[in-house]
């Protein structure tokens, strides 16, 4: 085997999942809280006193839970505030924890009922513990009995308690056996939200790429059906209407440059249904743009039609949601700045020859 082959089929190809591997779970930990730490749901496993879980001025909101792990250093909370204004702040609001057998108390932090969000979780704080695994664990909100007319309660959307372990590395990293049975409750315990699913085949998309171009037309079924569309564009009955005509054009075109659709998909993927923005994913989709222009020998006819088509979708979904529009524009901006810098391009390079 020459070496020009294994750096086009096993190097490159190795490379590209490699970045596909650790690019996924670089983002999986990112919006999980790191490597380092597991986060469990208490739905029904959670004591309140009060049974309503309401929390007015004078009264202590009392709970107990078991801790799933060693090193727990976090509890979270939903909280219901019901709109709490600038006129209603209290700072004497007092989060204590202790282990139930003890008598004096692990924590006790003060926080002012204005850092609760409605219906969001509230992280109260503390040192890790090392050897709270099933351990029972009892806290206490206390109000003070400042006027306040509002209440604060825990919410019923479940879970409304979440606790977080923070492991050191050196614990994580002492054996293989260690990584491995934490990475495994890190997976079975963290969110796979379809944003996470979305950044993952974004970032998988650079291997199919590469894949199908290296791929001969006839082994590969992705690209030998649209090559098909360049046929059927042909057929006479396709061709009679305005619309026929402009549909035979562009299956022309896609059919001669079947890769395109892989970036654009992924410009489309990025921008309705990803709820955020990550930059390594614009840069994967800009580098896939790049790669098509330069296999393909683009001009600044792509850039712009495609600029043009999404500056059309940015009109239309202004109104449906500010994000997509946001995203559609920037591509937009981007597609524009490309297209007018190829043309820049192309003309230096005509008056050069003229020359």
């Amino acid at each position: 085997m020459k070496f020009k082959t294994i750096i086009k089929f096993v190097i490159i190809p190795s490379i590209l999942t490699f970045f596909w591997i650790v690019l996924s779970f670089n983002y999986f930990f990112k919006v999980n809280d790191g490597l380092t730490t597991l986060s469990y749901a208490h739905t029904r496993d959670y004591v309140l006193s009060p049974d309503s879980g309401s929390l007015i001025a004078g009264q202590v909101l009392k709970g107990s839970f078991v801790a799933k792990k060693n090193y727990l250093g976090e509890v979270l909370l939903r909280l219901k505030t019901h709109t709490i204004t600038n006129k209603d702040c209290i700072k004497n609001i007092y989060f204590k924890l202790k282990d139930i057998h003890s008598e004096s108390w692990f924590q006790k932090n003060q926080y002012s009922n204005c850092q609760f969000l409605d219906d969001s979780f509230f992280p109260f704080g503390f040192a890790p513990i090392p050897d709270s695994q099933n351990k029972t664990y009892y806290f206490e909100i206390e109000f003070s009995k400042e006027k306040f007319h509002g209440v604060i309660e825990l919410s019923n959307s479940p879970p409304a308690v979440i606790t977080k372990y923070q492991y050191p590395k050196n614990i994580i990293f002492s054996s293989v056996k260690s990584f491995s049975s934490h990475l495994k409750a890190k997976l079975a315990n963290s969110m796979i939200t379809s944003t996470v699913i979305s950044v993952t085949i974004l970032y998988l998309l650079p291997l199919a790429l590469y894949i199908f171009w290296t791929t001969p037309t006839r082994k590969n079924l992705f690209i030998y059906s649209i090559a098909k569309m360049k046929t059927l564009s042909s057929h006479k009955s396709v061709t009679k209407s305005l619309t026929g005509q402009v549909a035979s054009r562009l299956y022309i075109f896609i059919g001669v440059r079947k890769l395109i659709i892989i970036p654009v998909l992924a410009i489309f993927i990025e921008t309705f249904l990803l709820d955020i923005m990550v930059d390594y994913v614009y840069i994967t989709i800009l580098l896939m743009i790049l790669f098509v222009i330069f296999i393909y020998k683009l001009n600044h006819t792509f850039s712009f039609s495609i600029a043009l088509i999404l500056l059309v979708i940015t009109v239309i979904v202004l109104s449906i949601k500010q994000l997509y529009a946001i995203k559609s524009a920037q591509w937009t901006f981007f597609l524009l700045t490309l297209g007018s810098l190829q043309l820049l391009f192309s003309v230096f390079q005509k008056n050069h020859k003229g020359k």
